[in-house]
């Protein structure tokens, strides 16, 4: 569907498939306005560009009817890929306590955004708006966040489209095009984020404090500050970036703006409203003969030092975090811990999300700081940004325990603390997000229906394999042999060893084995022929039997190996991104000893990343993972229902001589730390570019064991 379908048309589409909802398994499709494809599957849209290296995935929360704006998060590295990121649960709670959308994109490179390609990522929210659930795309309001290249992409968005843009936050992510923005963006809030010790982006530092001695004198609604020691990393930015994001969506987007109905005018801000910060205060005064302070902010009719070069800041609780983010050598170490253990089945206890400490309602958790030796404090206070919490006198356990009731989402800590000559110390500040239970089911649900498990296949009796192709070892082949029905009983007896069937001989003959000389897959690498890892393979009519053994003793790690459903990959079969992933493919990944299954599936919109328990996975998909002893030797013992070979969907056992495609991986440590079967090549690694050789090897289905 073009750009230009009639309003009527819209209506009908609209109406038609509110009555039937989209799902994974039966999306709306469309050509996009460059002659790629758009999706919506119902829980998200999805655009891929005619070369499939171009991609965007827009989650959006469950039942939304309107969507008031979306967060979009740039791609890190010209060919980074942040669309997974919009099935991480913080930031859908952020989405839908804003009823904003969340955005991921690959393959943008930041300096291109404001140029050329600004205007395709403009043009894909109208694609999707034109599929008609959703017209409102056409002229949501946007958030454009990121880090290093993403946040070139953040920087480039609200040059190219600062009538659109909320506010922006740039982490890391200088090397400015266009070099000075235009006057427009100069009203677009944001806060930027260089490292002074970056080694990747060297001239960040310098770039972004020649870019506001220029713009500042132009009244730019825009601050930046440079952590103290910060590379090429986040630091605290998103202490500051989450509430920042969360304050502009409220004050910007007028609560009855309707971009069904054209494009919204975004509340304008004032610099004289604002706050000012003075970025010459970011190391104590007491190191100019002062007592110790902190970076100096305050109101814009109170601010007494140079307003024409000062950094604005929207109001006390962003100024506050900011002044605990920009102020150097602060001897408050100060962290949020937890005060009881809370068992949670479903995980939503405390996760490291994107940087995002996530905890439930009526948690209990506790604010911890330990002042540096040294510091001779009178007073200690907490605060939740520009708000104390309660005050410690010298002598008192600089603790406070807090019970997370309703309130705001995100909940930003601090502590400041003063001594007897007057001085003032702060810490870093630290964040945490006070989910609903409630929510975070519903959010749940709504991306479950990606994994809803698939029926096994039908066992036929008599279908065992009974013809022997007699299929040559081969040193890029694993032989997979099948089993009769005693050997598919005899898998998993629960004795913590491995199946008795591993022993026989043609499972030797037919096994994969993982030496640093052939399979370490770089230059330099140790001559030792001896194998690191064996890998045998067996099948029966209801799925594919493996067993990974650790040869070498010394070793420990985790497997990390890819299946496909056919031998041979072609053009078309490619999800490119500069990978040679392919779309009947998936990886798995397990770690010696460990209890977590890690899954990644591909399509040609988003490469998604699951993860279960063991038992979990068991319980649910009919994956089978075990840690065993094979002969003395730690193992790995696989069961994958056909069904789950490869990209989950319908599979049926294939007959005897089929081939698989297959790449095994162990990560281990030392010369052994990369190790990937066949020739060393990582399928995630090898540019689609460079064409052939692939690193892929065969899995061939061999016939009975002939026991």
């Amino acid at each position: 569907m073009n750009l230009r379908t009639p309003t009527l048309v819209l209506a009908m589409i609209t109406t038609a498939a509110l009555a039937a909802p989209p799902s994974p398994s039966e999306p709306l499709t469309g050509r996009a306005h460059d002659g790629g494809r758009v999706v919506y599957d119902g829980i998200c849209y999805h655009y891929v560009d005619p070369e499939r290296r171009k991609g965007m995935t827009l989650w959006l929360p469950p039942d939304v009817r309107l969507v008031r704006g979306v967060i979009l998060n740039g791609n890190p590295g010209s060919s980074g890929d942040t669309r997974p990121e919009v099935l991480r649960r913080a930031w859908q709670h952020v989405g839908a306590t804003l009823e904003f959308g969340y955005a991921g994109v690959t393959c943008f490179p930041g300096r291109q955004v404001f140029a050329e390609t600004g205007a395709t990522m403009m043009k894909v929210f109208s694609d999707w708006a034109a599929l008609g659930v959703h017209p409102e795309l056409a002229n949501v309001p946007i958030f454009p966040r990121g880090n290093s290249n993403g946040g070139m992409t953040a920087y480039g968005l609200a040059c190219f489209a600062p009538e659109r843009t909320i506010g922006f936050t740039s982490n890391v992510g200088a090397s400015y095009a266009p070099p000075r923005p235009p006057p427009a963006a100069l009203k677009v809030p944001s806060l930027h984020h260089p490292g002074p010790v970056d080694p990747l982006i060297r001239m960040g530092y310098k770039e972004t404090a020649e870019l506001f001695w220029d713009i500042s004198p132009q009244g730019a609604l825009w601050a930046w500050d440079a952590e103290e020691d910060k590379g090429h990393q986040d630091g605290t930015s998103m202490d500051i970036d989450l509430p920042f994001l969360i304050a502009m969506a409220r004050r910007r987007v007028p609560a009855d703006a309707d971009p069904r109905k054209g494009p919204v005018a975004l509340t304008p801000l004032s610099r004289e409203d604002g706050w000012l910060a003075d970025t010459s205060t970011w190391c104590w005064n007491r190191r100019l003969g002062g007592a110790a302070a902190p970076a100096y902010v305050a109101p814009f009719a109170d601010f007494t030092g140079d307003r024409t070069h000062a950094s604005w800041l929207p109001d006390a609780d962003i100024a506050a975090l900011y002044q605990a983010t920009a102020t150097y050598a602060q001897p408050l170490p100060f962290d949020v811990v937890e005060a009881e253990r809370h068992e949670d089945p479903d995980g939503v206890v405390l996760i490291q999300d994107a940087k995002i400490r996530t905890f439930p309602l009526g948690h209990t958790i506790t604010l911890r700081c330990t002042p540096g030796e040294g510091l001779q404090w009178t007073e200690l206070t907490f605060y939740d940004r520009a708000r104390p919490l309660a005050t410690r006198k010298a002598g008192e356990k600089t603790e406070l325990a807090l019970v997370l009731e309703n309130g705001d989402l995100v909940r930003s800590y601090l502590v400041r603390a003063r001594d007897a000559a007057g001085g003032e110390y702060i810490s870093k500040p630290r964040q945490v997000l006070v989910v609903d239970p409630a929510l975070d089911a519903r959010l749940r649900a709504q991306t479950d229906r990606y994994d809803a498990p698939i029926p096994a296949a039908a066992v036929a009796p008599g279908a065992e394999v009974d013809v022997d192709p007699a299929v040559a070892p081969s040193p890029e082949a694993l032989l997979a042999f099948g089993l009769g029905a005693e050997q598919e009983a005899a898998f998993a007896a629960g004795d913590g060893r491995s199946a008795a069937f591993w022993a026989l001989p043609c499972f030797d003959r037919g096994a994969a084995r993982l030496t640093v000389k052939q399979h370490a897959g770089k230059a330099g690498a140790s001559t030792a022929d001896s194998p690191v890892l064996t890998a045998r393979a067996a099948y029966s009519r209801k799925g594919l039997y493996l067993l990974f053994a650790i040869e070498d003793p010394s070793q420990d790690g985790a497997m990390d190996f890819h299946l496909a459903r056919t031998a041979a990959m072609t053009a078309a079969d490619r999800i490119c991104y500069g990978k040679t992933w392919t779309l009947d493919e998936c990886q798995y990944q397990f770690a010696f000893g460990g209890d977590r299954l890690a899954r990644n599936l591909p399509s040609p919109y988003l490469i998604r990343s699951v993860q279960n328990p063991a038992a979990e996975a068991a319980a649910t998909y009919g994956i089978v993972v075990r840690s065993v002893d094979h002969g003395g030797r730690r193992a790995q013992e696989w069961f994958l229902p056909w069904n789950y070979v490869g990209k989950p969907a319908p599979f049926a056992q294939p007959g005897p001589g089929t081939a698989l495609g297959v790449e095994i991986g162990f990560n281990g440590k030392g010369d052994a730390a990369k190790l990937r079967w066949p020739r060393g090549g990582d399928v995630w690694a090898v540019p689609f570019e460079e064409g052939r050789p692939t690193p892929w090897g065969r899995l061939v289905l061999a016939g009975r064991t002939g026991e």
